[in-house]
């Protein structure tokens, strides 16, 4: 081959491969997040904390930065520089409807806790003040950022809830202040928590899931950014983010149970159901890491009044992986929800020692038993990702022989992947779970 061709060949295929890694990384636009709480520093003495939702799917890699920089529009156009920014990165390929928890050391220049991706160090003066502040989020860069949300917990005179603070050409711009940035408009992609923004000021706030289940993504996002459907208060904080469970579509059906259970060749689910009207039909989903899942087959609604069972065996599964599956339930209109995940594990035997699944009627559980007939007692422990153990439990033998263990998981941060961990004496068996 000519050797110039050859080099040109070789240019051209590292450009696509360029290509390929930068478009890999999702491209936000405004409303693609939404912020869900918000717990000002204080003083030093409280937390200097907040949580954001995705509204969409991101890949690996996708970065968000988050200043409490305001935004002056008249005058200037730009952002406050006297203030800190953290810049947020997505570690693994993230669903939508994961919430995401971030606490900032009272100084303002460490992360003390995050529930999901990576932050870079190196930032400083991220201090949540109680006199009043925002956090602003965008990509790009700081001279030239695509906002796509805001929060703003601050009052002035000359604030509504349209515009902010509306800080007058060669006025102080103060590092409490802030303008609705560029792109976005308050109540629909951003929000100002306290409806009195003109004469009140709180330092702490949380969506209080009003909405939280709606009938597209749109009217979701509204409602996460109404300050009617958002608790404020002083001084004290709020536990972040707030537990609620985001679907679209408001379907004419009641889950009442999803279950699993492994066989020998094969995973079995069942699930019950009450007051179907119009339902089309339920997808059986499942995924080897509780974010990507991919469908494996779909079972007709039976659309009756009463009560109905259905049952579906997954017999292609890959062997000694965790699979975790949900339900997709779609009407004749296209609108759907989906069910809590259920967690099924086998063992390289092909025998399951342990079944663990979060039923329908209880997500802020995990269930836990054996049909093998365990002979000591068994010790239950929940480790997060850095290592922490977040609760730890005996439980007698007979609890899981003739029942279920049932073990609270109301404290995690929904979203979250953890490590679930039983030891019997014999075995130490484990599995990631996500909240």
């Amino acid at each position: 081959m000519n050797p110039t061709l050859f080099n040109r060949m070789k240019i051209i295929a590292l450009a696509f491969c360029l290509l390929c890694s930068f478009s890999a990384k999702s491209q936000l636009v405004a409303g693609d997040i939404a912020f869900t709480g918000y717990n000002s520093n204080n003083s030093g003495t409280l937390q200097n904390d907040f949580s954001f939702i995705l509204l969409v799917n991101i890949a690996a890699g996708t970065t968000i930065n988050f200043t409490d920089n305001g935004y002056k529009i008249a005058g200037i156009n730009s952002l406050n520089t006297i203030e800190g920014t953290l810049v947020w990165t997505s570690t693994t390929a993230m669903a939508r409807f994961t919430q995401v928890y971030i606490r900032v050391s009272a100084a303002g220049n460490s992360i003390v806790s995050l529930s999901a991706g990576s932050i870079a160090g190196g930032f400083s003066n991220f201090i949540l003040t109680q006199a009043g502040d925002q956090i602003l989020a965008y990509t790009g860069t700081s001279a030239s950022p695509t906002f796509i949300s805001a929060i703003h917990m601050n009052s002035d005179p000359t604030a509504t809830q349209a515009g902010w603070d509306n800080i007058a050409a060669g006025t102080t711009f103060t590092q409490n202040r802030s303008d609705v940035p560029p792109g976005l408009t308050s109540g629909v992609n951003c929000v100002a928590p306290d409806p009195n923004i003109g004469t009140s000021e709180k330092d702490n706030g949380r969506y209080n899931c009003t909405g939280a289940t709606g009938a597209t993504l749109a009217s979701i996002r509204t409602s996460i950014n109404t300050p009617a459907n958002w608790s404020i208060q002083d001084f004290t904080n709020y536990t972040l983010p707030p537990t609620c469970t985001f679907s679209i579509g408001i379907l004419p059906l009641r889950l009442l149970s999803f279950e699993g259970k492994a066989a020998p060749q094969a995973n079995n689910l069942t699930w019950s159901t009450a007051e179907e009207i119009n339902v089309k039909r339920f997808v059986i989903e499942r995924s080897e890491n509780a974010l990507d899942f991919s469908s494996v087959g779909t079972i007709p609604a039976k659309n009756l009044p009463g009560n109905h069972q259905y049952q579906f065996a997954d017999n292609n599964i890959p062997n000694s992986l965790p699979s975790y599956y949900r339900l997709k339930m779609e009407d004749i209109d296209g609108l759907y929800s989906y069910s809590s995940v259920v967690l099924i594990t086998k063992q390289r035997n092909n025998r399951e020692r342990f079944f663990v699944y979060r039923p329908a009627a209880n997500l802020n559980a995990l269930y836990i038993r054996s049909d093998n007939r365990v002979e000591q007692d068994v010790l239950i422990e929940i480790i997060d990702f850095s290592g922490r153990k977040l609760y730890t439990d005996r439980f007698q033998a007979n609890v899981l022989n003739n029942g279920n263990a049932v073990v609270s998981i109301n404290m995690l941060n929904p979203g979250s992947i953890y490590i679930l961990q039983i030891k019997d004496g014999k075995t130490a068996t484990t599995w990631k779970f996500i909240k």
